[in-house]
This record gives structure tokens, C-alpha cells and sequence, in this order.
């Protein structure tokens, strides 16, 4: 009969952890994708470096050929 008493306060900690757990990983997504945001957004440095090749391969590529014009 005592293990039966002991048992919810079991369960009740359980709960918490995974509580804790699901907590804790919510704020570490949350954290890492914020970070990702950052490193991709405009005016950032990856972006700039994006932004100039794209700009020399504008100025080295000869222009399309259209059969339209």
C-alpha cells in the first residue's frame, strides 16, 4: 500500500520533467532560428555577399538571347 501513495508524487515529477524538457527545447528552437534569421536577412554579410557575385555574374555574362526582340 505505501508504494501505491508513492506513486503519484512519481508521476507528478515526471510531468514537470517533461514539462521542463518541452520548455527548454521550445526556447533553444526558438533561439536557433532567430540566430538563422539574422545571419540571412537583408543588409546582413552573407546577403551582401550573395548580392555582389550575383552582381559580376550580371557583368561577365553576355545578355540573353531572345527570339522575341
Amino acid at each position: 500500500m505505501s508504494d501505491w501513495k508513492r506513486r503519484p508524487s512519481s508521476i507528478k515529477f515526471y510531468m514537470l520533467l517533461l514539462i521542463v524538457v518541452f520548455m527548454f527545447s521550445s526556447v533553444m528552437t526558438n533561439l536557433l532560428f532567430f540566430r538563422d534569421i539574422n545571419q540571412i536577412s537583408i543588409e546582413s554579410d552573407l546577403y551582401q555577399s550573395i548580392k555582389a557575385s550575383k552582381d559580376l555574374k550580371a557583368d561577365i555574362l553576355p545578355p540573353k538571347l531572345y527570339i522575341v526582340e
